[in-house]
């Protein structure tokens, strides 16, 4: 796992590395100014018959593009340099450099490739004047390289309050920052990369770490050869309606093609002719009266079967009928075991009111960002403005409860303040059911012994990796169903990651 940090965190890295007497400032700016330059010499497609342009705002960010420019042109690069505000920069650190400085004196277009420099983690404010003025006209240019962090963006929040920089690259250095993937950030930041540039690393000790593949390799364990369907793990879903039949089949065959070794799905019976299709499972239908959705009449025959599962799958697909709502509240305060809340069940907690006590201990919660807001009585735009900072509030009251938040990136929360980014994003998966999907892979886990925390990150990873594929194919989209053929595909590349 790596750290992810904020930008206070960014500002004391750089000080206790200074402070150690590890490096001086300077010595930082030249090592970072030098990763970027030859990030650029390998990584831009003959570089040499390019044209580049590094654009220096007032800080470190500035002063990394000014040194960037340097070494470019002391290695036969093309390169140019404009510098916004003349009058912050040193006069010792421009010996012998041309530069730019009149916005009207610049076509940025013409440019193949812009180095962004303007802005880093600092910024907390709303972009105005000159700076805005730059911003507006590289925001539609389409190769920009930015540095920490894309110009105008947030560091700790990924918002953008005015202009700001869309990137089809980042650079970063020791460590990434929140904006790179969460809200606006995630999407302007483009593909990042992490540069060692002579850090004090043991100083840091962030909250919030980044999962990559070979931290979901070291957890994943490979499939025992005496397995039966009970060992593999016992699943019961209480899913679908009238309305929504197909998440029940969706999120049940997820957990079987996940690994699972038995799912027993309870429906209403006037569904039976569509549930019975669902040949892997077993069934247990309920009479319903034809309501088309489940009632608190149900409960005790729902009970009955609370001793079976490893894992009880609970919401996807269920009605929103106030009936069937309070069926739900009822076995959510009765039923004491692991479980997976999605959809409708979500809609059944009032966080504000009860903090999560009247929500199983071991369940793993998986809204995505409307559930969430509405299951926390926030404004989605409001929560969307700090992610963290409303995940983080929430945390505190989770306890052994997992939060699984759905969006594009998926975040993980635990009730011990520990906050997971799973590596690769979900933003092609934005189609009905994939959530159902992703539920039901998570389901799968936890029936078969993995703790909740782990079940979630595996779980999400799998999901996560699954749309890495389709994006490697040029598959913009696709129906939820269709994610079955690559779950085996998205488990095998982590099982064999070290091979």
């Amino acid at each position: 796992m790596i750290d992810i940090i904020s930008a206070k965190d960014s500002i004391r890295l750089d000080q206790e590395t200074i402070n150690s007497k590890i490096y001086t400032k300077n010595q930082l700016i030249q090592n970072a100014g030098r990763e970027i330059a030859f990030h650029l010499i390998d990584n831009i497609h003959n570089p040499f018959n390019k044209t580049f342009i590094c654009i220096a705002g007032n800080g470190d960010n500035g002063m990394d593009a000014i040194t960037c420019h340097k070494i470019l042109i002391k290695n036969s690069v093309n390169s140019s340099l404009f510098i916004i505000d003349r009058s912050k920069v040193k006069a010792s650190f421009l010996d012998g450099v041309a530069y730019y400085s009149k916005i009207e004196n610049i076509d940025f277009a013409s440019y193949d490739v812009i180095v962004d420099g303007i802005f880093g983690t600092g910024l907390n404010r709303q972009v105005t004047g000159n700076f805005a003025d730059v911003i507006n006209k590289i925001s539609k240019c389409k190769n920009v390289v930015s540095i920490d962090i894309p110009s105008g963006v947030f560091a700790d929040t990924g918002i953008a309050l005015g202009p700001s920089v869309n990137a089809s690259s980042t650079i970063t250095f020791t460590y990434p920052k929140i904006s790179h993937f969460i809200g606006e950030g995630y999407k302007k930041s483009g593909e990042l990369f992490i540069y060692e540039i002579g850090h004090h690393e043991d100083s840091i000790n962030s909250n919030i770490k980044l999962i990559r593949d070979e931290d979901i390799s070291n957890k994943i364990k490979p499939y025992l050869k005496d397995n039966d369907k009970y060992m593999n793990g016992k699943v019961l879903t209480l899913t679908g309606s009238a309305k929504y039949s197909g998440a029940s089949i969706l999120s049940g065959k997820a957990a079987l093609k996940s690994g699972a070794g038995i799912i027993k799905q309870i429906f209403p019976s006037s569904l039976d002719n569509y549930f019975t299709n669902f040949i892997e499972a077993v069934d247990c239908s309920i009479d319903d009266k034809n309501l088309g959705f489940l009632t608190n009449s149900s409960f005790e025959l729902i009970r009955n079967e609370f001793h079976w599962p490893d894992c009880f799958l609970i919401g996807p697909g269920i009605s929103s009928h106030k009936k069937s709502l309070s069926l739900i509240k009822n076995i959510l305060l009765t039923y004491k075991n692991k479980c997976v809340l999605d959809a409708t069940a979500l809609n059944s907690i009032n966080y504000k009111s009860d903090k999560f006590r009247n929500t199983p201990e071991s369940s793993i919660l998986t809204p995505h960002y409307n559930e969430f807001s509405k299951m926390i009585d926030v404004p989605v735009e409001v929560f969307k403005s700090d992610i963290i900072k409303h995940i983080k509030k929430v945390s505190k009251f989770l306890e052994n409860r997992i939060l699984v938040l759905k969006g594009p990136n998926t975040v993980i929360a635990d009730g011990q303040n520990n906050i997971y980014v799973i590596e690769k994003g979900t933003y092609n998966l934005g189609t009905a059911g994939t959530g159902d999907i992703l539920s039901g892979i998570i389901s799968s886990y936890v029936a078969s012994g993995y703790t909740l925390i782990d079940a979630a990150i595996i779980g999400a990873s799998i999901h996560s990796h699954i749309s890495f594929i389709l994006m490697s194919k040029n598959i913009r989209s696709i129906t939820a169903s269709e994610m079955f053929s690559y779950i085996n595909h998205s488990q095998n590349h982590f099982l064999n990651y070290h091979d």
